[in-house]
């Protein structure tokens, strides 16, 4: 799922959707979260305002444990160095039922 469509949902809605994923998964099945931070090229930072929610590891952690996820790893090597959406600006969660 992709990150941004998981942040614009109101808490409400993201616990409603967690229970839903995580009832419909089988036993092992796997649930894959990611996220993005934009950084331009001279590593200036700019404010915008997006309708969505941003969240840490131990954050997301967390929601997926408390709808009994488990085995919940992040991982940040996936995509290839040198591309823009690398390591240092995606981070992927995968978790368990």
């Amino acid at each position: 799922m992709i990150f941004t469509d998981f942040g614009v949902l109101s808490p409400t809605a993201r616990e409603r959707l967690l229970k839903t994923i995580h009832s419909v998964l089988k036993k092992g099945g796997t649930f894959i979260l990611f996220q993005h931070i934009i950084i331009d090229a001279e590593e200036n930072i700019e404010t915008y305002r997006f309708w969505t929610h941003f969240f840490s590891q131990n954050n997301i952690g967390k929601m997926l444990d408390a709808h009994n996820f488990v085995d919940i790893s992040f991982r940040e090597d996936i995509l290839p160095e040198g591309y823009m959406w690398n390591g240092d600006n995606v981070i992927f969660a995968k978790a368990s039922k």
